[in-house]
């Protein structure tokens, strides 16, 4: 029924199985013996007794349900007679669906699995989802690894809960996301889960990787640009500031610069579907011209506008990171804002008030990891479900000189083993 170490697994109380085989070469030798005080001897005898019988089906019973997987015939309650299935990849893929697409933690599947019949620990579930997240960690690190011959990446961060055992109250950690560039053909999302906001976890990340991070303004990622990574800005932060002044104030200012910022945002829609020479060609002649007219209206407005205002901080965020904001300009392959990778997160948020914590710093990472293939699923237009139902059949057999076939911007439903 189970092969392999699926099996074994199974087989936690090996003394059981011993005492089930010796009584059954017990029930057996009754059996064959069983008329032999008449002469005759063997399976085929007549005095092959009804009690014999009986014997042989009461001391077989406990060997066929350990081989069966029902242990719940030999006294273990919580497990149900479809444990050894629930067990079994073709239900794991789905209680990892559950957990990190339907955003639905495990003490919620807990009751729906109590109110089908099947009594599974809140335990077994994370255990399962423990093993899973190890099964998988290869195909993610080929992932990340792929992701770095990439020379544009984007790079944010969102805060998540942490349990702390000791107090029993949760600490701030952070899930810092990554993926390829918003205009590139290949589609891929990692998330990194940490436990601080603390620039050092983007340099672990990154490592040796020197191109062009397109990210806010936060601190964090200041010091990699003196590394040779190259900052580019996300200039819908620096339109954001004017949005938010327009709404709250009503600013004539505001509204002009919401003007040259949505003739800015225009041009990238007329240049959708261009490649990147053309893309590149596109801003050259039409939006750098508004934006170097931008910039002189913003500094001529700032000498108009007292210090400590609001209509002040939102020309002083623009004008101080100019230089990032308008790189997008010299490159085709670098996108005008961040909002690819913010849109990455947004599952996190939702699934974060389902989920509230993580249970430990390895939880976080395994999780991180899981939530990073079903997301690039998704960006690839695959069914997460069908995808990690097949990648998970695969990959126990899958060579090392082959992973990368099951990454996500790869794999093709038409390889799904049926």
């Amino acid at each position: 029924i189970v092969a392999g170490k699926e099996f074994w697994d199974r087989i936690r109380n090996r003394w059981v199985l011993a005492v089930a085989l010796v009584f059954t070469v017990f029930a057996l030798v009754i059996a064959y013996f069983g008329g032999a005080q008449q002469g005759a001897v063997g399976f085929r005898s007549i005095e092959f007794t009804i009690a014999s019988l009986v014997s042989l089906v009461i001391y077989l019973i406990p060997l066929i349900a350990l081989l069966l997987g029902f242990d719940a015939i030999v006294g273990e309650r919580e497990r149900g007679s479809l444990d050894l299935l629930l067990a079994m990849p073709i239900t794991r893929f789905e209680l990892l669906i559950g957990k990190y697409l339907d955003h639905l933690p495990l003490y919620r599947q807990e009751r729906i699995f109590e109110r089908a019949g099947f009594a599974i620990p809140r335990a077994t579930l994370a255990q399962w989802v423990g093993q899973c997240g190890v099964a998988l960690q290869p195909l993610v690190e080929a992932l990340k690894a792929e992701m770095l011959t990439h020379m544009v990446l984007h790079a944010d961060e969102t805060p998540v809960a942490l349990l702390n055992p000791g107090s029993g109250k949760t600490d701030r950690a952070y899930l810092w996301s990554y993926c390829i560039g918003a205009h590139h053909p290949v589609k891929a999302v990692i998330y990194d889960f940490a436990e601080s906001r603390a620039g050092s976890h983007a340099r672990d990340f990154l490592g040796d990787w020197r191109g062009t991070l397109v990210c806010d303004d936060y601190a964090g990622y200041k010091a990699l640009f003196s590394t040779g990574i190259t900052e580019a800005g996300c200039l819908a932060h620096a339109r954001r500031k004017f949005f938010d002044l327009h709404t709250q104030n009503q600013s004539l200012i505001a509204a002009d610069a919401l003007g040259y910022f949505g003739q800015l945002y225009q041009i990238e829609r007329d240049a959708a579907g261009f490649t990147p020479t053309e893309r590149q060609q596109l801003r050259q002649s039409q939006a750098k011209p508004i934006a170097d007219h931008l910039h002189t209206w913003l500094i001529q407005q700032r000498q108009k506008v007292p210090n400590s205002t609001a209509s002040a901080k939102a020309i002083d965020y623009t004008l101080k990171r100019w230089a990032a904001l308008t790189r997008y300009l010299s490159d085709g392959q670098i996108p005008i804002d961040n909002n690819w990778i913010e849109n990455q997160i947004r599952p996190i948020a939702l699934g974060r008030k389902n989920w509230l914590f993580a249970g430990s710093l390895r939880a976080g990472k395994r999780a991180a990891g899981i939530m990073s293939l079903i997301q690039s699923a998704k960006l690839n237009c695959h069914d997460p479900h069908a995808y990690l139902k097949d990648v998970l059949t695969r990959l126990p057999s899958q060579p090392n000189s082959r992973i990368g076939e099951l990454l996500p911007h790869r794999w093709r439903a038409d390889t799904t083993l049926t």
